[in-house]
């Protein structure tokens, strides 16, 4: 079979052939319009959805572009009157390929230093023919340390098409001399046995594709597996919402350009600006609909969607002027069989359809409540499913959660949700499980006694999950997030701190916010779940029963390294998970994720650090040391060419877009695209003074980095002007700017790339979540609409106003230095820089009335602007102790591991349980005195401040000790500690009027 042979489809004088750019006369996606025939819908379903142009040749003599539209709905109409006369499209090919993997034992078990999977040890004694076999496979096998008696066996399998394969399966004929293996592809802890012969469902490959199956073979004398890759040809291809986009053509770019209400549109690749298109106020997301050829708009501030004319540049309509879709419209996606557009309103939390006619104007809507801030959206490639993250999590402190929505499109239903665990929350099974284990286990049983699953609790919850990334094939759903945990501390010491300490001696500023990376299985598509792992226990079987407790997720964890073995090795302290698939270095946060060409590797765009971090997408193992380095200010977008050769970046805080060179990772010839790689690992001691997973045991992850590469084959090559003047005034860009960055190589702001204030600040906003600070667990506040009427900051009102907060804060939490212009630059975006959501829409009367109940009620508290406590004649601050002091908000590590670190360090112990809840500061406050930091004002442990209510709505946690979960709740707790009496009417009230502020 050739890999690039015609596809005959109806008459032999007519044939659709794959072309990857205009030539001749084409027909494309935007141009089928015709009666809804079963021929039509074919061709939409078959290649339309997947955007790629097609060649029709019927001996057309050469056309002029004016020609286009008339020659498309001819050869289109020849296509039906074919159809009619009885010819029908052919049926998608049916593929298969017999393979024998055959294991070599002397290779594969003999002991050895690291732990990857060896692909020397594996041979398919069925030889590939590069040139017609529809698939490449081949192997690799590692011995499991703790099962004797099982080997693990990767299979991979390459597709050689350039269309995607459905239905892809291992046909199993033999497997090993029992002829039972386990299937590990998407959970390592599996014990289900299957019995070959037997089709395993492998799913859906990419165009160039690979794939990874992992079996638990038993071991023999030789190990093998003989059967055969069966699949069909495919089409389609998922999309994701995005604010910037490469036409299928390749040859223009649409970009958002957010600060000056406009759509941007390049020529490529002469990347002349071919258009500036006025769209609504704050344009945030863009999608082409190619079967009508429209560019649609999202706008956040105008509440509007815009529907553009690709051809002729020309707004068609503007749909939603009287805000029908709800506020701060933030992500579109759009159906591609049909003129359905979806919009998502972040304050509302509403996911709208709108149903659209052939002029562009709305024949009908229906919107579903999915729940709150809802972000980046991926439709499944049949267009089944939709699925919607949501960037904070939900629940108080002690049962939050993070989720994505799974929308049944064909009845516009929400599915069950996909869950992301806090795994750590006191009524997880997990911590039960972990305390059944030490309170029977002798070591530990001598030291504690009996443990409750709350010695084991802590504050682990995900947050700012900023969309679902689907790979190429549809088959994994990469979702970028954070994970706050209360391990952590957010530290400060000054230069006379106790020197013995070892829980706290190792940490040091600004590591916060870990960047984290949650791949989910999605070839279920309505049945979106995490993928397990267990490399750890695989490598210590001391640790089975603790890690089979915990079953942990595989996640993706960007750390700081420290090289050892003269730079051949690496660890990485803090790790929370030793598994070989973290970051090799530390990142800021992620926020978008691409695929280079066949879906090998994924592309990682950090808006905080400036970075493109990359990893192979088959192995999700790294694939470089380091990060490629963007000379603009905090990317938001990123998008790739069809051809894969470039990728375009949109910043948030740069006035152009960069154009990436990535044609090392989309070589012509396909058969030179890189297979696979893992990095080579162990478990062993070390010198160093590790907090990592296995550091009780002394056995933390150490990988060879001797073969990756440096830094990512890319290359910045141009860049295209996006804005000729700035808005917001160089000031409070520069402020804005210093907020949102960490990365000490370009801003003076942080020492490490894991901590800048966005890291805990999104937006200007919240991140949903609790700290461990030296004042005690407090949960993060929204600094939206600025803090230039809130008087005193922070819940205990420890800092003056925003200057002496920047002064304060930056070299103590984040160790950088500003000079005094940028001191001034970040006080003054931190006054009346960070905007404001929209309030949700709320009834008017009712908000009316509850209007009238916080004046009477709250007013005395909640005052001003900000609605806050305020400043008192003096200069101090209004606090108040309403009965809110909490001794353990159940965010910072419990009884066990506090009484561990006490075994060796007992001045860390005490301050570990000093951070548990609320104590009075100032004074004689032990853990000031022990860490030297800067002195608190007196406050006692019950004492706060009123906080401003502006934005209350999008809190996730509502008071100090995040102990509340949604703001009802918060107004329903607050009146029972003050003995206001409300009806449920009245607390209606409230809430709506609370919302508007």
């Amino acid at each position: 079979m050739q890999k690039n042979r015609k596809r005959q489809l109806l008459e032999p004088n007519l044939y659709i052939l794959f072309e990857s750019k205009l030539s001749h006369l084409h027909l494309s996606a935007p141009h089928l319009q015709c009666n809804e025939s079963s021929v039509a819908q074919g061709l939409r379903h078959r290649y339309a959805f997947n955007q790629e142009f097609f060649q029709i040749v019927a001996s057309p003599p050469p056309v002029t572009t004016g020609d286009f539209m008339k020659q498309s709905r001819i050869a289109l109409s020849l296509a039906l009157a074919f159809a009619a006369a009885g010819q029908v499209m052919a049926a998608p090919q049916e593929l298969s390929q017999p393979f024998e993997l055959h294991v070599d034992m002397i290779k594969a078990e003999p002991p050895r230093r690291h732990l990857d999977a060896k692909h020397d040890a594996v041979t398919n004694s069925v030889v590939a023919n590069a040139g017609t076999d529809d698939f490449v496979v081949y192997g690799a096998v590692k011995a499991l340390a703790d099962t004797l008696d099982r080997l693990q066996v990767d299979v991979y399998i390459e597709n050689r098409h350039d269309y995607p394969l459905d239905d892809v399966a291992l046909e199993i004929s033999e497997a090993g001399s029992s002829g039972t293996f386990v299937n590990l592809t998407t959970d390592a802890y599996s014990q289900a046995k299957l019995t070959a012969p037997t089709s395993l469902y492998v799913g859906r490959m990419a165009p160039f594709g690979m794939k990874r199956v992992t079996l638990g073979l038993g071991k023999s004398l030789r190990p093998e597996i003989v059967g055969r890759i069966v699949a069909r040809e495919g089409s389609g291809s998922g999309q994701t919402s995005t604010n910037i986009l490469v036409a299928p053509t390749g040859d223009e770019l649409w970009a958002v350009s957010t600060d000056t209400d406009e759509v941007v549109v390049y020529g490529l690749p002469g990347r002349d600006v071919m258009a500036r298109i006025p769209v609504g106020r704050a344009p945030a997301s863009l999608a082409l609909q190619a079967a009508k050829n429209w560019i649609v708009v999202a706008s956040a501030k105008g509440n509007t969607v815009t529907v553009i004319d690709r051809e002729t540049k020309r707004v068609l309509s503007v749909l939603g002027a009287k805000e029908e879709f709800g506020r701060e419209l933030q992500q579109v996606i759009v159906s591609q069989r049909e003129p359905k557009i979806y919009v998502s309103s972040y304050v509302e939390g509403l996911l709208t359809e709108l149903r659209l006619g052939d002029d562009a104007r709305l024949v009908s809507s229906r919107s579903l409540s999915i729940g709150a801030r809802p972000t980046g959206m991926s439709m499944t490639y049949d267009e089944s499913n939709l699925y919607v993250a949501h960037f904070l999590p939900r629940g108080d402190i002690k049962h939050n959660e993070s989720w994505i929505s799974v929308i049944s499109l064909a009845d516009f239903r929400a599915e069950k949700d996909a869950i992301i665990e806090d795994h750590f929350n006191p009524d997880n099974p997990r911590m039960q499980c972990l305390a059944d284990f030490y309170s029977s286990y002798l070591p530990t049983k001598l030291v504690y006694g009996q443990l409750q699953a709350k010695d084991f609790s802590l504050e682990g919850t995900a947050s700012q999950l900023s969309g679902v990334f689907l790979d190429p094939a549809g088959q994994t759903a990469w979702v970028p997030g954070t994970r706050i945990t209360g391990a952590l501390v957010v530290l400060e010491r000054g230069a006379n701190a106790d020197k013995s300490l070892t829980r706290f001696g190792g940490l040091q500023p600004a590591q916060l916010s870990a960047p984290l990376i949650f791949p989910m299985d999605a070839s279920r598509k309505s049945e979106l779940h995490e993928l397990f792992t267990r490399d750890v226990e695989m490598a210590i079987p001391s640790l089975k029963r603790v890690v089979y407790c915990m079953r942990h997720p595989l996640e993706i964890e960007f750390i700081d390294r420290t090289l050892i073995s003269g730079g051949k090795e690496q660890i990485n302290q803090f790790l929370a998970y030793g598994v070989p698939h973290a970051g090799l270095t530390g990142l800021g946060l992620v926020n978008t994720i691409a695929f280079t060409k066949g879906g090998r590797f994924a592309l990682m765009l950090s808006h905080v650090s400036d970075e493109i971090a990359i990893y192979d997408a088959t192995t999700i193992h790294p694939a470089s040391q380091l990060h490629f380095q963007l000379s603009g200010s905090n990317p938001k977008g990123m998008t790739v060419s069809p051809d894969g050769k470039k990728v375009y970046v949109l910043y948030e805080n740069s006035d152009f877009i960069s154009e990436v060179d990535a044609s090392s990772y989309a070589p012509d010839d396909s058969a030179q695209l890189a297979r696979p790689y893992e990095i080579p690992y162990r478990y062993a001691p070390t010198t160093k003074s590790l907090i990592q997973l296995g550091g009780v045991l002394g056995l933390p992850l150490i990988r060879n980095i001797e073969k990756v590469a440096k830094t990512p084959e890319l290359r910045e090559i141009a860049q295209l002007k996006l804005r000729a003047t700035d808005p917001l005034g160089a000031e409070l860009r520069r402020g804005k700017v210093l907020f949102e960055s960490a990365n000490p190589d370009k801003y003076p702001v942080s020492v490490n790339r894991l901590g800048a204030c966005a890291s805990c600040h999104p937006n200007g906003g919240n991140d949903g979540s609790s700290w461990v600070t030296m004042e005690g667990p407090r949960r993060t506040m929204s600094l939206r609409g600025g803090v230039a009427d809130r008087g005193w900051l922070h819940s205990s009102a420890t800092h003056t106003n925003a200057l002496e907060f920047v002064e304060t804060i930056v070299p103590e939490r984040l160790g950088g230095k500003l000079g005094d212009e940028d001191t001034k630059a970040m006080a003054a975006y931190l006054e009346r820089g960070v905007a404001k959501l929209q309030a949700p829409r709320v009834d008017a009367a009712l908000a009316a009335r509850g209007k009238e109940l916080f004046t009477t009620n709250c007013a005395s508290c909640h005052r001003g602007t900000a609605s806050t406590s305020g400043v008192k004649a003096d200069g101090t601050p209004r606090l108040y102790d309403i009965g809110t002091s909490n001794p353990d908000h159940g965010v910072a590590a419990g009884r066990f591991a506090n009484k561990l670190i006490g075994l060796a360090d007992p001045k860390s112990q005490e301050i570990a349980e000093s951070l548990i809840g609320d104590r009075p500061l100032g004074g004689d406050d032990p853990v000031q005195k022990i860490l030297d930091y800067r002195p608190r004002p007196v406050r006692s442990a019950g004492q706060f401040k009123a906080p401003s209510l502006v934005n209350a709505f999008d809190n996730a946690v509502f008071f100090h000790d995040a102990s509340v979960g949604t703001l009802g709740e918060a107004i329903r707790h607050v009146s029972k500690k003050l003995d206001l009496s409300f009806s449920d009417e009245d607390f209606a009230a409230l809430e709506a009027y609370v919302k508007t502020l």
